[in-house]
């Protein structure tokens, strides 16, 4: 018995040797391409609405897992019945902290969104006309962009 397993765990590490991928170098990361407001602003509000989801749902299952734990353990029943409680709290918890990276990363993105501005302003420039200097307004395009 044992030489049969200890064959079939031969030939199978033997198996994942031979079908395994090989290792590809790392590659360079390019760097991401600058995009405009709206493109980030619409990114927080996605990952914002999903972190008040995530809030919502998280809390809700750590207080139902709560109430579920307390009541199986008020009435003496204790052992495998607060199980659920317990992975409820666990899941909204894990829900709740989750909520709060995606938090994190909405406003980051709203801070690159408010470093992005273009302006098109009229700049006055000076020009000889005759023998007196006068001054003309031309448009001009300026771009802020904060790192």
């Amino acid at each position: 018995m044992k030489q049969i397993i200890l064959m079939l765990a031969l030939i199978s590490a033997i198996d994942m040797a031979v079908n395994a991928q090989p290792l590809s170098p790392r590659k360079h990361r390019p760097e991401p391409e600058l995009q405009d407001k709206a493109y980030y602003l619409k990114k927080r509000d996605n990952l914002n609405t999903g972190g008040w989801i995530l809030l919502g749902t998280g809390s809700a299952l750590f207080i139902t897992g709560y109430c579920i734990y307390q009541n199986n353990i008020e009435t003496n029943w204790g052992g495998l019945n607060a199980i659920p409680g317990d992975f409820c709290m666990i899941i909204g918890g894990s829900a709740v902290i989750t909520s709060i990276a995606l938090f994190t990363r909405a406003s980051n993105y709203k801070r690159k969104a408010m470093e992005i501005s273009a302006d098109l302003q009229e700049e006055k420039i000076p020009f000889l006309q005759g023998s007196s200097v006068a001054s003309k307004a031309v448009p001009a395009l300026s771009i802020r962009i904060n790192f």
